[in-house]
């Protein structure tokens, strides 16, 4: 589920700028987690 998320994320990203700061701290948790095995 989080795969998908950051994947709509990244997709929304160039259409909703608002997205931008917030993709950001999604990114990083994002990572974390997949490294994690979350």
């Amino acid at each position: 589920m989080i795969n998908i998320d950051l994947l709509t994320a990244m997709l929304l990203e160039p259409q909703l700028p608002q997205i931008s700061s917030a993709s950001l701290t999604v990114d990083k948790t994002g990572i974390c987690s997949m490294v994690m095995g979350w």
